[in-house]
């Protein structure tokens, strides 16, 4: 009965070690294999949305500032230099709606008056950042901020009217391939961010119009928000 008895007891011993042997090998296996890619760690790529408004200061009386617009989608891709410091690059496309305002005092881009004017550019654009992390934290973003510079390509660009006709009907005219706005520019960029949202600042390095036009400047200056998807 003894003899039965320590045979058991060995037997449970040698399983119950074993048991810990493989629960072991698990914790260590997992343990070695952490991703390089996360909000925080060496590589991060993620798609935003952004939305904003032109403006300039002083404001012109040629524009209307609340209604001239910008609107992007696109993807960006950061690496981590080290805790307090990353980099990386931007791919968008983008839409600048620029209002002109009823009552300007310079008649542009023609002698006529219309109801409603709007200046439109669709445009490609890539830029690159350096950003500056402000606290210790896990796998995520944190508070952060980005000073960049960047470039753009035209795609599209166009002038449109509308007037109002007798009773409700209205004539809208839309001129594309308009060739007055400059096809390509470069711009400076600031952000203020926490986690996935943003505060977004851009000033535009030249003019919005080609160098021949004699339009007056276009707003150069444009704020709004930025929203990535993670």
């Amino acid at each position: 009965m003894k003899n039965f008895t320590l045979i058991l007891i060995l037997t449970a011993a040698m399983h119950m070690a074993q048991a810990q042997t493989e629960i072991l090998k698990i914790d260590v296996d997992t343990s070695s294999a952490e991703s390089q890619f996360g909000p925080n760690r060496r590589h991060f790529v993620h798609t935003f949305m952004s939305l904003g408004l032109h403006t300039q200061i002083p404001v012109s009386g040629n524009y209307n500032f609340p209604r001239s617009t910008y609107s992007a989608f696109g993807v960006l891709y950061k690496l981590r230099l080290s805790n307090y410091f990353s980099t990386g690059v931007t791919l968008s496309f983008e839409n600048s709606s620029i209002r002109l305002a009823k009552d300007r005092p310079v008649t542009f881009p023609d002698s006529i008056r219309h109801n409603k004017e709007t200046l439109q550019q669709f445009a490609l654009s890539g830029s690159y950042y350096l950003r500056i992390n402000m606290e210790k934290r896990g796998n995520s973003i944190g508070k952060y901020f980005d000073l960049g510079v960047g470039g753009l390509l035209q795609t599209a660009a166009s002038y449109q009217y509308e007037d109002p006709l007798q009773g409700k009907e209205v004539r809208e005219v839309k001129i594309r391939h308009y060739g007055m706005l400059r096809p390509s520019n470069w711009y400076l960029y600031t952000a203020l961010g926490v986690n996935n949202f943003a505060l977004i600042a851009r000033y535009r390095m030249q003019s919005f119009f080609v160098d021949n036009s004699g339009f007056p400047e276009a707003p150069p200056i444009m704020i709004g928000f930025s929203w990535g998807f993670f």
